[in-house]
Parts: C-alpha cells; sequence; structure tokens
C-alpha cells in the first residue's frame, strides 16, 4: 500500500517521470523505506504523543541524502519542490474524495498554488510561538481568504467541498475545539 502511494504521487512529478526504468525503481524503493521508517517511528512511539522532531528530520535528512545521490544535485530541486508541495496535494486529493468528478489537472495544480501561498503566510505565524487561540483564529483567516481565492477556479460545488475538507484538517490539528 505505501509502494502504491508513492508510485501514485511521484508519478506526476516530471522528474520521475525521466529517469531510467532502474532508477526510478531505486527511488520507489528509497522513498517507500523513508515512509515505512516514519511509520515505524510514529507506531513505536508511546500513545498519543509522536516521534520527537529530530528521529523525523533524521529519517528525511537520510531519504534526502539517498534521493540526491541517485538523481544528482540538478534534478534535486525538483525533487524537493515536489516534496514541500505534499501538504498541499494530499488537500486535493481528499478533496477529490469528497466530489463527483476529481478536479482537473489545471484546476489542482492552481489550488496546490493557493494552499501553498497561504501554507507560506502561515509559517512565520507558527515561527513566533503565538497563543492556541490567535492561532485559531489565523487558520480561520487563512482558510477564508483560500476559499476566497478558490472561488474564482471552483465550482460552487467544489467549493463547498473545500470548506468541509479544509474543516476536517483543522478540527485534526486542534482537537480540542
Amino acid at each position: 500500500e505505501i509502494k502504491q502511494r508513492v508510485i501514485a504521487d511521484f508519478s506526476r512529478a516530471h522528474f520521475f517521470n525521466t529517469l531510467a526504468d532502474p532508477d526510478r525503481q531505486r527511488l520507489i524503493d528509497i522513498l517507500t523505506l523513508g515512509e515505512r521508517s516514519k511509520m515505524d517511528a510514529i507506531a513505536g512511539g508511546r500513545i498519543g504523543q509522536p516521534p520527537s522532531a529530530e528521529r523525523m528530520a533524521a529519517i528525511n535528512q537520510s531519504v534526502d541524502q539517498s534521493v540526491r545521490e541517485l538523481i544528482g544535485d540538478a534534478t534535486f530541486g525538483e525533487y524537493i519542490e515536489h516534496q514541500k508541495n505534499a501538504p498541499h496535494r494530499t488537500v486535493v486529493e481528499l478533496l477529490n474524495g469528497n466530489i463527483a468528478e476529481p478536479l482537473s489537472e489545471p484546476t489542482a495544480q492552481s489550488l496546490i498554488a493557493i494552499l501553498r501561498e497561504e501554507a507560506e503566510s502561515m509559517k512565520s505565524l507558527q515561527s513566533s510561538g503565538g497563543d492556541p487561540q490567535s492561532m485559531q483564529a489565523s487558520l480561520s483567516k487563512m482558510a477564508e481568504r483560500v476559499e476566497k481565492q478558490a472561488s474564482t477556479i471552483l465550482t460552487t460545488d467544489q467549493l463547498s467541498a473545500l470548506k468541509g475538507t479544509l474543516s476536517q484538517l483543522f478540527r485534526l490539528q486542534n482537537p480540542k475545539r
């Protein structure tokens, strides 16, 4: 299952499709092993307590180094960009699961760009160590901005589903609400 998710995710990346078959398979193996390592780290921790940031960073660093060695420095930037968009692609995948017809690729890419831009604006708030109440207010404002921008590219039904998807994600991030 992990391997299939890796293949589905990376098959959309330009650099992935330019690799020779043996290199593509090796990349799949590296990424699959990395995902399994992360899952093992999560499962190995105490219930309700995520693995340490240091442990996850070490896993990511090891995977990144292996990927860099395989694909080279010139292509590594494309890989990093693809990884940066992973959370935003997840939102699009969740949205697609809640609508009758999945978003077209251009619409999906536009929504990913909107989500990425808003996520960047949120990073400064998170790094400032704001209190939970102001962080929640900021998340709500971010969702409103995303919805406003997305209303120019999504249908009414798609926008409604996006609102529901964002609401679910925010509840998962802050279950005490």
